[in-house]
């Protein structure tokens, strides 16, 4: 009862606002229906009502407060269900209330919805939605909501007129500008003075808005700005209109008469519109991806094309913590293209990690003819494979400290080894974990969906992932075909079972590889991506991905633990993705770069 009184005393006050329109949306009713689709339908017209019109003129009851309310006028909840439609809505202090019926015909659904005005009774609009399938049906009732309401509420396409908060009689005129014509005057005090008139045939106008400093002109001559405040006003038709660069909205015509001394009006400007086509390129021609921010408000991520007000003064990209800044100068209902480019960075560096950017090239992925006595079966197809996309890979193995800050936790089996040291005892599920807190801790996508034990990759991500095999075979050759990461010797490169001392030792102790990665053989096997097959070398020489399903998934390089014999780059191994062991560690990728697609 207590908070029934409260929501009805915010009614009260909500009354004694500036013309605030309730509405009010009843569950809807439908015979053999399940309840959760009635209450999905009825929701997604909420929302709908809730995305066009605009809060400072009307409120949506809450499905909650009208069961409260009913519940204190003993009322049964199927008044809910448009048995009461206008009785109810007057009760609960509805302005306006929608009711739908769901049918089931012949195989077929029909959703009837309508709008009622609570203080007339009258039907203010009403239609159909059909479909033959519920969910499609679902999907299309917020845009069928939103027709039947604009219709219901007089709203324009694009300009809301404001219902109910003249005090005179008047009408809107559709807006044209190609055909306005106003007499420019430079402010009211320079027109013509006219002869006295009798105060008692004056009205007088006042005119309020959203935004302050409109230019107002009645009859084509300017009288002010926004808001104005008792404009004395001779009895007779009159036109209203706005002349602005940035906001336009429909002229006013009304009739002043002498017995109404105001003229009181929310005036319905919107701003005007330009399209902007937007992409960060680097050096090579590559689609970068970044932030769009237009004077401060955040638009998305390049390439796109995205509405922006008219009067828009700066845009903004903001790419890997660097922001690149041009003035705009936009035409209404035009779409301007804007072109940016910038270096790309060569590293990503951060207090516990760094990463180095390796760009898009071909590489000879596998066992060459020449090494085949020494490899084995499974890497015989060598081929050459094209990376096309660019990517940064991060120096090191993701190391015990970095592992330790993400996740709050070290399963690290050598932990005295201390914080420079390769994480250990990662599962394949374990490092696509860390890959989304990593990513999200950034503020960056998260690259996977992870659904049990069904990962489903976000290729279209900026985040961190684990790189696939080709990435990292390619990455690891660094440019250079050697037999390892960047030298013919293992041990100038790589801790193995040679002179590990059976453990793992702290990153970048060995030389670098061409491309300034480090332990790219040793130390920890690192996971990739890919589902282990067998055969699938030479079955795809485009950024290939692995195949689509499998047991187990690849790791590669090597570890702390690897005979000399297979410590090799081109050496592949396979484990079930659950497994871990203290040799298995992994580092990661971030697909900053995309390649240039089509613009929407």
């Amino acid at each position: 009862m207590f908070a029934s009184l409260l929501f009805l005393i915010s009614l009260f006050f909500q009354t004694a606002k500036a013309d605030v329109h309730r509405i009010a949306v009843l569950d809807f009713e439908g015979s053999g229906i399940d309840n959760r689709v009635l209450l999905s339908l009825s929701d997604h017209t909420r929302i709908a009502a809730l995305d066009i019109l605009p809060h400072y003129k009307f409120d949506i009851i809450t499905r909650e407060n009208m069961l409260l309310l009913l519940e204190d006028m003993g009322k049964d909840k199927t008044c809910l269900l448009g048995e009461c439609e206008v009785e109810i809505a007057r009760k609960i202090g509805a302005d306006f209330v929608v009711s739908g019926d769901l049918l089931s015909l012949q195989g077929e659904y029909a959703l009837m919805l309508k709008v009622h005005d609570t203080r007339t009774a009258k039907l203010l609009a009403g239609g159909s939605i059909r479909s033959v399938d519920l969910w499609s049906l679902i999907e299309g009732t917020g845009t069928h909501s939103k027709d039947i309401l604009k219709r219901a509420l007089l709203l324009d396409t694009s300009l809301l007129l404001d219902i109910g908060h003249l005090q005179g009689e008047g009408y809107w005129k559709k807006h044209d500008d190609g055909d306005k014509k106003i007499n420019a005057v430079a402010d009211e005090d320079a027109a013509p003075k006219k002869d006295a008139v009798d105060p008692d045939s004056m009205s007088y106008l006042s005119v309020q808005s959203q935004i302050v400093g409109l230019p107002l002109y009645l009859d084509g001559k300017r009288i002010g700005k926004t808001p104005l405040l008792g404009k004395a006003v001779e009895s007779g038709l009159h036109e209203l209109s706005l002349d602005d660069k940035c906001y336009k909205a429909p002229d006013y015509v009304f009739l002043a008469k002498p017995d109404q001394k105001e003229q009181i009006f929310n005036y319905p400007a919107q701003e005007r519109l330009a399209g902007i086509d937007v992409g960060l390129i680097d050096q090579n021609g590559n689609s970068l991806r970044a932030n769009i921010y237009v004077d401060g408000n955040y638009y998305g991520h390049t390439p796109s094309t995205i509405i922006a007000p008219l009067c828009s003064k700066n845009i903004h990209l903001e790419y890997n913590g660097r922001l690149i800044q041009r003035p705009l100068e936009l035409r209404e209902e035009n779409v301007t293209s804007i072109f940016l480019s910038i270096e790309a960075e060569k590293y990503i560096t951060n207090k516990d990690y760094s990463a180095v950017f390796i760009h898009a090239g071909s590489f000879s992925m596998g066992c060459s003819i020449a090494e085949r006595d020494n490899c084995s079966s499974d890497e015989f197809f060598s081929q050459k494979v094209e990376i096309t996309t660019p990517f940064y890979m991060m120096q090191t193995e993701v190391t015990q400290s970095l592992y330790q800050r993400v996740m709050k936790k070290n399963p690290s089996h050598f932990q005295d080894c201390g914080g420079k040291c390769p994480v250990e005892r990662i599962s394949w599920y374990d490092a696509v974990i860390f890959s989304n807190a990593l990513s999200e801790s950034e503020g960056l996508d998260a690259c996977y969906s992870i659904l049990g034990e069904k990962i489903i990759w976000n290729r279209d991500c900026n985040g961190w992932r684990l790189p696939t095999e080709a990435e990292w075979e390619y990455a690891a050759k660094g440019g250079k075909n050697e037999r390892y990461a960047g030298s013919a010797s293992l041990d100038e490169v790589a801790w193995y079972n040679g002179n590990s001392n059976r453990k793992t030792h702290p990153v970048c102790e060995k030389k670098r590889n061409g491309f300034g990665l480090c332990d790219i053989n040793g130390n920890v096997f690192e996971w990739v991506w890919d589902n282990y097959a067998e055969d699938y070398y030479g079955s795809e020489n485009k950024d290939p991905s692995g195949p689509e399903t499998g047991s187990q998934r690849v790791n590669r390089g090597g570890s702390w633990l690897s005979d000399v014999d297979y410590s090799y780059t081109s050496n592949r191994y396979h484990f079930s993705p659950n497994y871990r062991f203290h040799t298995f560690g992994f580092r990661l990728v971030r697909s900053q770069k995309m390649k240039i697609a089509a613009l929407p």
